[in-house]
């Protein structure tokens, strides 16, 4: 697989969509509900890395990853605290 290595290369492949810059305007709970389906994607996606990480015994991998998911989850249950 080859690195991706152009902004424009990693608009294409995200897995997370890009929000619009459009003139409407969009509520403080819209973004932050956004922002929670977004981290929840995140942490599916590192969850995805993680575990085939280990399967091939990229332990550090794994860890890094981990913390990073450790993180985003924290920025997910704020968020939904804030919508609860």
């Amino acid at each position: 697989m080859k690195p991706v290595s152009t902004l424009s290369r990693v608009t294409e492949v995200s897995q997370i969509e890009q929000a619009s810059n459009s003139a409407q305007e969009i509520d403080a709970m819209t973004m932050v509900k956004q922002l929670r389906d977004d981290n929840k994607k995140v942490i599916e996606i590192f969850t995805t890395i993680s575990e085939e990480a280990d399967s091939q015994k990229q332990y550090a991998t794994s860890n890094l990853v981990q913390t990073i998911m450790e993180n985003h989850g924290k920025f997910f249950w704020m968020l939904r605290s804030v919508l609860e």
